[in-house]
């Protein structure tokens, strides 16, 4: 028991891949790979869960889109706009201050 106790490193990746075209004249702004990693140390036998999973993940893509978010903003983007973005089978409207 006293090994579950014991603290481990837990970890999370994560990689997505933006393309960005405008749409008017079908100029590529931004073609590009973005990953994050995430540790956290957590008890070893608390630690495999669903829900640590998804918050590993979690944590691990806010790493990525933060990345993103910096390139969009070198291409035009500006605080009042929104980008859509397919994400495998996912749309996501990204919108940023």
């Amino acid at each position: 028991m006293a090994y579950g106790s014991t603290s481990t490193d837990v970890i999370g990746n994560s990689a997505i891949f933006v393309r960005v075209v405008d749409r008017k004249s079908g100029t590529e702004l931004l073609s590009k790979e973005y990953t994050g990693s995430y540790t956290e140390g957590m008890t070893k036998l608390s630690c495999d869960t669903p829900e640590t999973k998804a918050k590993m993940v979690e944590k691990s893509l806010k790493v990525a889109l933060e990345e993103l978010k910096s390139d969009l903003k070198t291409v035009g983007f500006s605080n009042d706009k929104v980008a859509s973005v397919v994400v495998g089978n996912y749309l996501m409207n990204m919108a940023w201050p």
